[in-house]
């Protein structure tokens, strides 16, 4: 008589890759994780540059535009020179009644926005409104080099 022999059916194998799928999960959610927690760190960073940059921004067209009202009203050469040099800016004055006004504010602890204007004829100009570097750069030296040995 023929009998049939039922297949066996081996749990180890099984248990296995559910164990290696289930460890291969927690990797993945463990690097997920860091992953996220590092692009929220990089957006708060960017988020804030972004702010700082704004908010020097913002100073500076407020001097800009008060300088251009004085302009606008008809103030004297003299009453923009002493109101310039009463909040700390610079001022220079070519030949001719050419004024020229430089001011920078600070947007980080490396850059800041750096403006300069130039008031003539009744008329107010301005001719460099830029986020310049300040800070002092410093070359790193501790590049190893492979020197074929």
């Amino acid at each position: 008589m023929d009998t049939k022999k039922s297949p066996k059916v081996s749990m180890g194998g099984a248990s296995l890759v559910v164990i290696f799928s289930v460890l291969c999960l927690t990797v993945f959610a463990v690097l997920s994780l860091s992953t996220a927690i590092g692009e929220k760190e990089l957006a708060q960073k960017s988020a804030q540059a972004i702010l700082d940059y704004y908010e020097a921004d913002v100073l500076c067209a407020q001097i800009a535009q008060e300088i251009g009202q004085m302009v606008a009203d008809g103030a004297l050469e003299q009453d923009i020179i002493q109101f310039a040099q009463a909040n700390g800016l610079d001022v220079q004055q070519a030949l001719g009644d050419v004024v020229y006004i430089e001011y920078m504010q600070e947007v980080d602890v490396n850059q800041g926005m750096y403006v300069r204007l130039k008031i003539a004829q009744e008329q107010m100009q301005i001719l460099t409104w830029q986020v310049v570097n300040h800070a002092e750069w410093e070359p790193d030296f501790n590049l190893q080099v492979w020197d074929g040995n």
